[in-house]
């Protein structure tokens, strides 16, 4: 199960108890903030600041001074927010540093970054219209067998619009499933624990790291600008399982500004609905540029180039002002377009 990255504990006086049994998730360093209401009169909540403070968090006295009532039953009681302390910016020995790396952690998910890894690597970057890669055989072939027959089915599925990622009324062709326990829960037993071990590979520094490389030279610009300020890239993978529908489309965009990395893989059994790929465009305008946002109407670009949808393909590009892409209206009945989006997304509060 993938360690969450926010917590919220409130559990009717008993908070240290849960703080103090959960030692090992609070050490990960995936949990980026906790919520949890303490009572500054018990002694062994304040026992909790110290533990929290212990595994790496960092609280704003006036924000809890503040929360805290102030009368009645509950005086002393209120709300605190821990967040993860950052690493602190001081001068070190170039030479003399040591580097964590969290490789994944089974032979197969190792395997199959392996043979990613060689299938991205040997891949030509495309430049018109803008930077992307198309990969085929991105996934060993028995592996991409057991992605079709895990992909989850209808009754597993829901319309994007209520997971929040869109507005409620918009894309109801599009289902999705999101790579988080909570979704996961909606999957059969053998189909969760697979996609878990899929997470397990993908959600590794090695599979951003081997994007960031690939694509150095386009991201360059945006990275400078952002270490410049930050001093560090702040990353996370951000994946959903979709399955497109009949009269689904899209219209061009780029991507939202945090994305820096955008991952579709083709997930059909064969080749009979090749049309329906995603296409890159370029818009009419040379000098228009968009850092993400609006879905624009076609009748504004030119499509390019539809990137036929084949079995066991890749489709990836970073993020830029000019990465528009989108999907023609789907007009074949009883379609069911199954894939997975994955972006790298950046945390930094400057985006480009």
């Amino acid at each position: 199960m993938e360690c969450p990255n926010f917590i919220k504990i409130d559990v009717d006086g008993i908070e240290h108890k849960v703080i103090a049994g959960a030692k090992k998730t609070l050490k990960n360093k995936r949990v980026e903030s906790v919520i949890v209401e303490l009572n500054t009169h018990l002694p062994e909540h304040m026992g909790a600041i110290q533990a929290l403070l212990s595994h790496g968090f960092y609280y704003d006295q006036a924000q809890a001074n503040g929360a805290l009532r102030k009368s009645g039953a509950f005086e002393g009681v209120g709300e605190f927010i821990f967040t993860r302390k950052p690493t602190p910016s001081v001068s070190v020995d170039v030479f003399n540093q040591t580097f964590r790396v969290s490789p994944p952690p089974t032979a197969l998910g190792r395997g199959v970054l392996r043979h990613l890894t060689s299938r991205v690597t040997e891949a030509r970057i495309e430049h018109e219209p803008f930077p992307y890669l198309v990969v085929d055989n991105i996934f060993p072939e028995k592996y991409y067998q057991d992605i079709v027959k895990n992909f989850p089915d209808s009754s597993s599925l829901r319309p994007i619009g209520e997971t929040g990622r869109v507005p409620l009324n918009q894309y109801k062709e599009r289902h999705t499933v999101l790579f988080t326990s909570q979704e996961f829960d909606r999957l059969t037993e053998s189909q969760r624990v697979f996609w878990n071990e899929f997470s397990s590979w993908m959600y590794t520094d090695q599979f951003l790291s081997l994007f960031l490389s690939k694509f150095s030279a386009e991201l360059e610009p945006r990275i400078s600008t952002i270490i410049g300020l930050d001093k560090e890239l702040q990353l996370k993978g951000d994946a959903l399982l979709v399955n497109d529908k009949t009269t689904y489309a899209i219209g061009p965009h780029t991507d939202a500004p945090h994305r820096l990395v955008t991952f579709l893989f083709y997930l059909p059994e064969d080749s009979s609905m090749k049309e329906l790929g995603t296409s890159v465009y370029r818009h009419k305008d040379p000098e228009f540029k968009c850092w993400g946002g609006p879905h624009y109407p076609f009748d504004n670009f030119v499509k390019v180039k539809t990137l036929e949808y084949v079995p066991n393909r890749l489709i990836a590009f970073p993020k830029t002002e000019k990465s528009f892409h989108g999907v023609e209206e789907i007009t074949r009945k009883n379609v069911n377009r199954p894939l997975l989006i994955n972006n790298i997304r950046l945390l930094n509060k400057v985006t480009h």
